[in-house]
């Protein structure tokens, strides 16, 4: 159902984009499809925001031809072959250009749309109904779950769990070593921010309060310099940029080279990801946590300190963290929390383990038979065939079959 008459079609809409807002703003058959490819552009490129380039141009542009052939031949098909019309559809992630474009014809269309992916471990699986599953949002799901009692058993596998994430247990890789924090820090009153990896799905689009992260990281700078603040901001760049290997230098520690002259003699302090130094000593002994969307954050929480949200976080709004809704208000609370000297925040502790547990126990399947190590992009399987796995798995995919359909 694809003809050469569409690739012309494409080719005639995207001649004129020209410019970075143009593209972003580009709609066909009254679809928002430069909305749609931007977070794909993000990502071939590796980069945080985009910059309006020849290259980026021209990348964009092919994203969005892609999208435009691949609607022409859908809506082909369905004119030609109403039959064809599916009942739901299934979407690996389900974040990126094509599986966005699928999702809203899925909802213009009355559509149920399912979107999968794996997630923390070599065996994991998640997915959600009518919705990207990398949000990690089950809402209505968690608050029936508020609802049932949790028990000692359920807790102390939530506790288990996030030890065992300062030990890289189910991560890719280990991330922080068993490092004790410099003594200069240990008498000091300091502040942490924890970056993200600038070009992860976790961020790209998702910006609630600020433009993007790296403009969160400029803000916070900017507001210890005007005020003079007396508490150390210690900005610990996320460890992973210095395990992975990506065609980018969209990395903030090498942002953050880039403007040492203007942190030279402030109150602010820098490690890197390659700086012998462990996150998890640096939260013992902080005041607050600033972090975008990155798990830390829960492990902040864990170690009963105060966590202040900027990103779209999956925890966010929860009791165990602080979630301002608007810029203003952002800084109103770091302003509040800066000048208290005895601040304090209830955290929720039971909240946390049981937000835990529901995420990681409830919702992360784990198959039998499937072992993924991402480190060593391999995967490995220890069944003989199709019937033996779902044998194996038969009450998750029970599961998934009655939640989905």
């Amino acid at each position: 159902y694809n003809r050469a008459e569409d690739s012309k079609i494409a080719m005639e809409e995207t001649t004129g984009l020209n410019d970075l807002n143009s593209l972003l703003n580009y709609h066909f058959d009254s679809i928002p499809i430069g909305k749609l490819a931007e977070k794909s552009v993000m990502r071939y490129f590796f980069i945080g925001k985009l910059e309006d380039t020849q290259k980026t141009r021209l990348v964009y542009q092919k994203f969005i031809k892609s999208i435009i052939t691949i609607h022409l031949s859908l809506k082909r098909l369905i004119q030609d072959q109403p039959e064809m019309k599916p009942e739901s559809i299934m979407l690996y992630n389900g974040t990126l250009s094509l599986e966005g474009y699928y999702r809203l014809w899925a909802e213009q269309n009355s559509i149920n749309y399912i979107t999968q992916e794996t997630y923390i471990g070599q065996d994991s699986w998640i997915y959600k109904k009518n919705d990207e599953v990398m949000k990690l949002r089950w809402d209505d799901e968690w608050k029936e779950f508020q609802k049932l009692p949790f028990s000692k058993e359920q807790e102390n596998q939530a506790i288990s769990y996030l030890n065992g994430l300062s030990k890289g247990k189910e991560m890719y890789d280990r991330l922080n070593m068993d490092i004790e924090i410099d003594h200069e820090l240990k008498d000091k009153d300091y502040v942490v921010l924890f970056t993200n990896l600038n070009f992860d799905t976790a961020v790209l689009g998702r910006n609630p309060i600020f433009d993007s992260l790296k403009d969160w990281i400029n803000k916070i700078i900017d507001f210890w310099i005007n005020n003079k603040l007396e508490q150390l901001l210690v900005i610990r760049v996320h460890p992973a940029e210095a395990k992975l290997i990506k065609p980018t230098n969209d990395f903030i520690g090498i942002y953050l080279d880039e403007i040492q002259d203007k942190l030279k003699g402030q109150n602010i302090k820098v490690y890197g990801s390659k700086d012998e130094v462990s996150s998890y000593e640096l939260i013992k002994y902080m005041k607050v946590g600033l972090v975008y969307s990155s798990t830390i954050g829960m492990e902040i929480a864990y170690n009963n300190k105060p966590c202040l949200i900027a990103g779209d976080a999956f925890y966010k709004n929860e009791s165990f963290v602080m979630t301002p809704t608007t810029e203003a208000n952002y800084f109103n609370k770091l302003k509040q929390i800066m000048g208290d000297e005895e601040f304090s925040f209830d955290v929720k502790q039971k909240d946390l383990l049981k937000f835990i547990h529901f995420i990681y126990f409830k919702r992360v399947k784990r198959l039998a038979g499937i072992k993924i190590d991402h480190k060593m992009q391999s995967n490995e399987f220890d069944f003989k065939s199709v019937e033996e796995f779902n044998k194996r798995n038969k009450v998750i995919f029970d599961e998934f079959e009655k939640e989905m359909f």
